[in-house]
């Protein structure tokens, strides 16, 4: 009888290895976490409606499925739709007016490279970045004590999306600006990231303190890890592109 139970149990534990060892090479198969590279692009039967790499993978993928895209939209429409995607404002009657009577070919390539240049395109898609980061002027908890100092983070921020900054030195510099550029005044502000988010205020006896600290250096650290591997990066560059419509991302 225990040479049978010792039998099962090695068999179950072999079996248990075995999964483990198939989970392991799906998740290492995953797209997640393989290198970055460029895709083969396919050609689509289609060959009026691409206008970009971009545009035939997705005309390509279309076909397969049996779909159409929908037909273009007019130059009032699409004007509309890049300013409240860029800048988060609609455009005035005149500037809607203006890019409507444009003739140049290429007036929809320059309305995209105007919008990403608007200082209001950093507004727009840095307090998306500041959402992950858990960004506020204040506190929170009970308390919610005012940080009167934090808007300097935040037009960092707003400043690296509009200088299009390397997505690396970003990174770096909000987890270690202060060591690895003490004299950058912006390296030094991106480190502010460890002093925003949800703080509690530090009081009582030691152990809650202790708590509290632990608490603080747990979200950071979460933070952290959950930022810096599902924001949208290629290599070291933010990516903004101009084509059929306007991409941000990767």
């Amino acid at each position: 009888m225990k040479r049978q139970l010792l039998a099962l149990t090695l068999t179950l534990l072999s079996v248990a290895n075995l999964d483990a060892a198939v989970q392991a090479k799906r998740a290492s198969d995953h797209w997640a976490f393989q290198p970055l590279a460029d895709p083969a692009v396919p050609q689509p039967r289609d060959t009026r409606w691409s206008r970009t790499d971009l545009d035939r993978l997705i005309r390509a993928d279309q076909e397969s499925k049996g779909l159409k895209p929908n037909g273009e939209a007019d130059r009032r429409v699409l004007i509309r739709r890049a300013y409240f995607d860029l800048l988060g404002l609609p455009p005035t009657p005149e500037e809607v007016q203006t890019f409507s009577a444009d003739p140049d070919p290429q007036a929809y390539e320059k309305l995209i490279q105007r919008l990403l240049d608007n200082p209001h395109y950093g507004e727009r898609w840095g307090r998306h970045w500041l959402d992950v980061v858990r960004y506020a002027d204040s506190n929170g908890y009970r308390y919610d004590d005012d940080q009167p100092a934090a808007f300097h983070y935040r037009d960092f921020v707003i400043r690296a999306f509009n200088q299009d900054l390397p997505y690396d030195r970003f990174i770096q510099w909000q987890i270690a600006g202060q060591e690895l550029e003490p004299n950058n005044l912006d390296a030094v502000t991106a480190n502010g990231f460890a002093a925003i988010g949800a703080i509690e205020r530090d009081e009582g006896p030691p152990l809650l303190r202790k708590n509290l600290r632990s608490d603080e250096m747990d979200d950071l650290v979460g933070t952290t890890a959950s930022w810096s591997n599902s924001w949208p990066r290629t290599n070291s560059t933010w990516v903004r592109t101009s084509g059929r419509s306007p991409r941000w991302g990767s």
